[in-house]
């Protein structure tokens, strides 16, 4: 019997999905993050999650892996002393950044640089140049860059990354730097920018170099080394890590391309928000996540999630491509506090995992959003399964701290933390449909997230969504959604020129040349020949300053009129998306090809319809404040729970 697992460690709970390939059942469990050793956490979740299901660690066939807890090893890893060379006269390229304006009411006085990952003193700037075009304008004096390649291996850094003006056009000089590097130091880590990122922009473009030296070491130990402790445990599974495109990678390709691995928390739970949106019939909705240390929002299009160009880390961007969340910081472990003024705040800062919530039992003293539906009820006496008793005394004097700030009752005053939060979720789902130009009416919301569904019905209520959709391992959606992760890898290359200008027969070549890494990158990944797909797309804007907008091309179909139809098109997806069009030039900014196999094939089980009489359902009954009062609640256990089954509010479901 062979079963998949799928693991995403949040900065609150670490989440576990195992699924039986044979009879498709899906076994959930959840335990509290280690947020000093996360890959410990992983493990005790392993074999915990066996000793309940009775399965054996051989049966495990793979092992999908994501989260908090990657993020966390990353960026303990980012710490990592890392060596720049650059361009001369580019020295400062990590310290200029980007000028923009970071707060959204009072500007560069909330303004919180982030910190460069490669420090001026660990930065050497060698003679030479190439252009855009990369024809060589300065060639590369070997002799001073050998000079100063010497005082930065002597310096002691750990890594070296090399980011040189224009490398996406022409890697010569960097490939040859990373020669000289290897004769000085042959066991020195060497990243090379354009091999991580061949796109213009060269401030983007240094710090992806920078932090895949940073993180590369870290990662292939962090990932040998649950390697060997499942093997120690008589598990081999293939070992799958996410990426924060919603596709994933071998471990192999992880830990060459770290920065991929970031931020994939959110985008599973999108993506699992996506597949049961899919499922249900509703194919266009906003996923809402709530979790411990955050919250998502995302728009769903076709059942897929909605991409963007770009993320961060620790404050940097990530030219990578990923699927579009909005982010807030309101989640289950966000501290409610009061202003100055006596107005009542929520977030960002929250208690995390350690102590956590004062209703957790573990020291903290702090008022949450947990408390405060703990205070109103809204939870039942224990978490995890019961494994987490909660504290409803230590809740009551947390929020009641906040309560005689406010000169409020404690449970208004815990109504109050709730509607806050439900009132900056709404915030969230405000931006993205502005954003994408969308109404709430006609998209569902599918809730996620330990908190997600405990503020989904008034949040939909806001903003005019109907229906709301509760996936039945909304718990562990994250989880949920890299189970059903195909291998993606997207490769690409800077063009800078206009579209009107362009050779097609040139660009086919381009093509055709991604299109091979594109199949190489998939055979590497074990996908069979055949089963996997190389598609096609270009970046277009007006100038190189204007919005991008990502269209599919079909490469043999460029000759002709296949220019002017793409000018076509990406105006009129400009006007759509953005209202407006351009009288200038239409610049070919980058040109894409996406390598991507079919998701696994699952037959989840199926559960017969049954009537609407719920009540064998209820397992408890306790009052909560529901409309200013407390009403005497049933308790649902969700697992009890069919197709058919209609519940009289006021109700509590319970999973």
């Amino acid at each position: 019997m062979a079963s998949r697992l799928s693991i995403d460690v949040g900065t609150t709970f670490t989440e576990l999905l195992l699924f039986d390939e044979q009879s498709g059942e899906v076994r959930l469990l959840k335990t509290p993050s280690i947020a000093e050793d996360p890959d410990k956490g992983v493990l005790d979740g392993f074999d915990m999650l066996l000793e309940e299901s009775g399965g054996a660690p051989g049966e495990i066939a793979s092992l999908n892996l994501s989260g908090g807890g990657i993020d966390s090893l990353l960026r303990r890893r980012a710490m990592a002393r890392i060596g720049l060379v650059v361009t001369a006269g580019f020295e400062q390229v990590l310290h200029l950044a980007r000028g923009r304006t970071p707060a959204r009411l009072n500007g560069w006085a909330s303004m919180a640089m982030p910190v460069p990952p490669a420090s001026l003193a660990d930065t050497a700037g060698v003679p030479e140049r190439m252009d855009a075009s990369g024809q060589v304008v300065v060639p590369l004096d070997e002799a001073e860059a050998r000079t100063a390649l010497q005082a930065l291996v002597a310096s002691g850094v750990d890594a070296v990354a090399i980011s040189l003006l224009h490398a996406y056009a022409n890697a010569a000089h960097e490939k040859r730097l990373r020669e000289i590097v290897g004769e000085l130091a042959p066991d020195l880590p060497v990243v090379i920018s354009s091999s991580t990122l061949p796109e213009f922009r060269e401030y983007e473009r240094a710090v992806a170099a920078v932090l895949t030296a940073a993180l590369r070491p870290g990662m292939e130990r962090d990932l040998e080394r649950i390697g060997t402790r499942l093997r120690e445990r008589s598990a081999a599974p293939s070992i799958n890590v996410m990426r924060a495109d919603g596709g994933c990678m071998s471990a192999e390709h992880a830990a060459q391309a770290p920065v991929h691995a970031v931020r994939t928390s959110a985008t599973g739970a999108v993506a699992g928000a996506a597949f049961v949106a899919a499922q249900t019939g509703h194919p266009d909705a906003l996923a809402l996540d709530v979790g411990g240390s955050g919250a998502g929002v995302a728009l769903l299009r076709d059942g897929r999630p909605a991409m963007a160009r770009g993320g961060e880390l620790a404050g940097l961007p990530l030219a990578i491509p990923v699927v579009a969340v909005e982010r807030d910081s309101v989640g289950g472990a966000s501290i409610a506090h009061v202003y100055g003024g006596g107005l009542l705040g929520l977030g960002p800062g929250n208690v995390g995992s350690d102590p956590g919530p004062a209703c957790f039992g573990r020291g903290g003293e702090q008022a949450t959003l947990t408390d405060a539906h703990a205070v109103l009820g809204h939870l039942p006496q224990g978490l995890l399964g019961g494994r987490l008793r909660l504290d409803m005394d230590a809740a009551a004097e947390a929020v009641g701290q906040i309560a005689r700030q406010i000169n409020m009752e404690l449970q208004p005053a815990a109504q109050a933390i709730v509607e806050m939060a439900d009132e900056l979720l709404l915030g969230s789902v405000r931006r993205v449909l502005a954003r994408n130009r969308r109404q709430a009416t006609g998209l569902a919301l599918v809730a996620t997230g330990g908190a997600g569904p405990l503020h989904a019905n008034a949040v939909a209520r806001l903003a005019g969504c109907d229906p709301v959709i509760v996936p039945a391992a909304a718990g562990a959606a994250s989880a949920f959604g890299h189970l059903h992760a195909a291998p993606r890898c997207e490769f690409f290359r800077s063009h800078g020129g206009m579209l009107e200008e362009a050779e097609p027969g040139m660009l086919v070549d381009i093509y055709g040349v991604l299109e091979r890494k594109g199949q190489e990158w998939l055979a590497a990944e074990g996908v069979e020949p055949g089963a996997g797909q190389v598609v096609f797309e270009a970046d277009l804007s007006y100038g190189h300053d204007g919005r991008i907008v990502s269209l599919s091309v079909q490469p043999e179909a460029l000759g002709d009129d296949g220019l002017s139809d793409l000018a076509a098109r990406f105006a009129d997806v400009h006007r759509r998306r953005f209202g407006h069009v351009v009288d200038q030039p239409v610049a070919l900014v980058t040109l894409r090809a996406t390598a991507t196999a079919s998701p696994p094939s699952l037959s989840h089980r199926r559960y017969e319809r049954g009537d609407p009489d719920a009540s064998a359902a209820i397992i408890d009954q306790h009052p909560a404040w529901f409309d200013g009062a407390f009403a005497t609640t049933d308790h649902y256990a969700r697992e009890r729970l069919r197709s058919g089954h209609r519940l009289h509010g006021p109700a509590i479901i319970v999973q």
